[in-house]
């Protein structure tokens, strides 16, 4: 009987302290003039920092068996998480190959909405690689900090498309289809690509490519004409990106972390707080939330769940970045 007493105490100690940590975060974090709060409530002196590591996928990976790849949409929870604690800066932790268009862009749409509001200052710091979307991406911030030895640029649009034709005739294989138009199965496997078709997509990269530019332009502050001729999916090292204005110092992450107080006007040993690292909470729900996708989405990863049920038979085409 004491034991189950104990047991019911604790419980209800737990409950009692969940209770007051949410109160306490509901807490205004402004004073009555408007002044930021100082205190374990407010994070406003605090630098949050973004890891953007694998390929950006609108839904990709992440939680449990991520594979690799970074979800746009973790990371526009994490970015309206910051914006809620107040912080002043943000460290962007960049080691990507880029990822689909729209999943990079929307990061960086949400990271322009940020600093522009909220008046936060941000510095990317690419490590082994931050290509393509991940350049996108790090064209949002008020400073890019490479290594010298960094790969990064590769700005562009690509469209994988395949023809099996030829391979399945060898194999006694014939595929068709029925279709309410003709560009209905558009960049189909099964058949050679007509001259109309290529132009569609390719008109669809185009357009892809020119929003591409008009956002390094913007961040960067490079005049589009001049921007385009680096911008014709070479790679560079940080040392070639930094002469050519891609990237504005040469530095490690210790670098960056030094860098971002100081353009946010931070003391030298402000909090660096990691939005990457979900509760308990948050990671079961995600859990639970995947597994409406598909059944071994809660082990295997949303993108790879979709593979395996071949769900992107829907969506032969996709544009990266």
């Amino acid at each position: 009987m004491n034991t189950e007493k104990l047991a019911a105490g604790v419980l209800v100690a737990a409950c009692l302290v969940a209770a007051a940590g949410s109160w306490f975060s509901g807490l205004p974090k402004t004073a009555e003039d408007g002044k930021p709060l100082k205190g374990m409530f407010n994070d406003a002196g605090t630098v949050a920092r973004l890891d953007i590591s694998g390929m950006i996928l609108d839904e990709g990976g992440g939680g449990f068996g991520g594979g690799g790849t970074t979800s746009g949409q973790a990371l526009l929870k994490q970015i309206a998480k910051i914006r809620a604690d107040g912080c002043k800066a943000v460290l962007l932790k960049l080691n990507t190959p880029g990822g689909t268009a729209s999943g990079a862009q929307e990061v960086y749409d949400e990271l322009v909405r940020l600093k522009t509001d909220k008046h936060v200052k941000i510095v990317a710091s690419m490590g082994d690689l931050a290509a393509s979307g991940g350049y996108y991406i790090a064209a949002a911030a008020d400073e890019i900090i490479a290594n010298p030895s960094t790969i990064t640029g590769s700005i562009g649009v690509i469209m994988h498309t395949q023809n099996w034709q030829g391979l399945m005739g060898k194999i006694g294989i014939e595929n068709g289809a029925i279709k309410s138009a003709p560009m209905k199965d558009i960049g189909s496997p099964d058949r050679p690509m007509t001259p109309e078709e290529h132009k569609v997509l390719q008109d669809m990269i185009n357009d892809t490519y020119d929003q591409f530019l008009d956002a390094v332009s913007t961040g960067r502050k490079i005049p589009k004409a001049q921007l385009k001729a680096l911008a014709d999916g070479r790679v560079f090292t940080g040392r070639q990106a930094q002469k050519v204005h891609l990237v504005d110092k040469l530095g490690n992450i210790k670098f960056a972390e030094r860098e971002v107080r100081t353009l946010a006007g931070l003391p030298e040993d402000a909090k660096i707080k990691d939005y990457g690292e979900e509760d308990w909470k948050s990671m079961v729900g995600e859990l639970f939330s995947r597994s409406n996708v598909h059944p071994l989405s809660a082990i295997m990863g949303t993108q790879q769940a979709i593979i395996q049920s071949g769900a992107l038979n829907k969506v032969p085409l996709m544009l990266y970045e």
